[in-house]
Parts: structure tokens; sequence; C-alpha cells
């Protein structure tokens, strides 16, 4: 990711319980005081992430906020978001919340969270708001990326929908290359649960490398 630093400036986050500060950067990677976890911690770790660059905004057109399922081509992303407004943007892969279970809020299509898109307006509203959204309890609608929906929503803000592909099968990379859209910038990686799955979609992500980077 870094042979793109002149577009792209890149992060690793992650919580870390024993730190005696609230953040700490170690080369590609910024620690945050916290305690890891899929609900409140997934929302709270990119809004506190937002908020130790909420200085440095101006320096920046959009976030793109992907997850350790990702993949990312970089010139696909670039050249996608060369195309885009760069205020009151949205974007990720179409996903479709419906209200069956009486959990709050109403059908909503959102950005899936293994990579939301959105442009750096809207990261100040998140830092802005971030009092009434951070350490919700446990919530279906609270997932991460169910809270962005609801909260761009209110703003006004419609989805941009962009196109992922998805590898959900343990599957050589090289064998469905053919069936890859030319524009994709975005691969999510999930292949069935077992004690290998790292193992598996490890071996999906370097040969994804080898296929689009070397």
């Amino acid at each position: 990711m870094h042979k793109f630093s002149t577009d792209f400036e890149c992060y690793f986050i992650e919580f870390d319980p024993e730190l005696d500060q609230d953040y700490f950067v170690d080369g590609d990677i910024l620690k945050i005081r916290g305690v890891e976890s899929y609900i409140p911690g997934i929302f709270d770790k990119t809004v506190l992430a937002l908020s130790y660059f909420e200085k440095r905004f101006s320096e920046f057109a959009f976030i793109v906020r992907p997850n350790l399922s990702s993949f990312i081509y970089f010139p696909a992303l670039k050249k996608f978001l060369e195309s885009q407004k760069k205020e009151r943007f949205y974007s990720g892969s179409r996903s479709l919340y419906q209200n069956y279970q009486n959990n709050e809020g109403d059908h909503l299509f959102f950005g899936h969270g293994s990579c939301v898109v959105f442009s750096k307006d809207l990261a100040e509203v998140l830092v802005e708001k971030k009092g009434q959204y951070m350490q919700l309890p446990y919530s279906k609608f609270h997932a991460d990326d169910l809270l962005f929906g609801k909260i761009f929503k209110k703003e006004g803000i419609p989805l941009v929908p962009f196109q992922s592909f998805y590898i959900e099968k343990n599957i050589d990379p090289y064998k469905i290359y053919s069936r890859i859209p030319d524009d994709t910038f975005h691969f999510r990686i999930k292949v069935s649960t077992g004690e290998d799955r790292l193992l598996k979609e490890k071996v999906i992500h370097n040969k994804l490398y080898e296929i689009f980077y070397e």
C-alpha cells in the first residue's frame, strides 16, 4: 500500500488496552487506547481514528475505511475517486437492512462495512457527532456499517454504491481472474469458517497481490 503514498496515506488501526496515552503511531499502525470488540468497538475505533487526524482533514479529499477481509487495488480506487464529488459523498458495496426484528430504525440501504468511503466533510460530521453514537449498547442496527448509513441518512446523504468482488470460497484467484470487472478496486475475502480459515484467506490475499501488483 505504501507504493502509492503520493496519493494515499494508509494505516492499520488497532485498540491497545495497555496504552498509557490516547494514541500512539508505530510506523503504519495507529494504536488507540481501548479494547477490541465488534459492537461498539469497530465503529468507535473508526471514529477515534478520525478524531486523531481531525486537524489534518484539510490535507485529504476522502477517507477509505476497509477491514482486514479487504484487498484494495489502488490504481482502480484512485480512478474511481477522481470521478466522484468531494463533498457529501458516501459510498460502499450496497447492502439492505430490513427491520424485521423490531430493532431501531427503518429499512435502509447502506455501504457494507468491508469497505466504506466518504468525503472529508462527512468525516467531520462523524467526529462532531461522536458523542451521540459511540458506546451504544448491542443492537444489530448499531453495527458500524449500519450506523454509518443511519448517520449519513439523517444528514441527507445518499449512498453511491460501488461493485465489490466477493471471494467467499477457498478458490485460486487465477482461476476466476477473467470474471473480475476491469474497474474493480475492492475485493472482500471471507471463506467458510474453520481453524484454517485465516490461512486460506492469506493465500488468496497473496495471490491477488501477485495478480495486480507484480
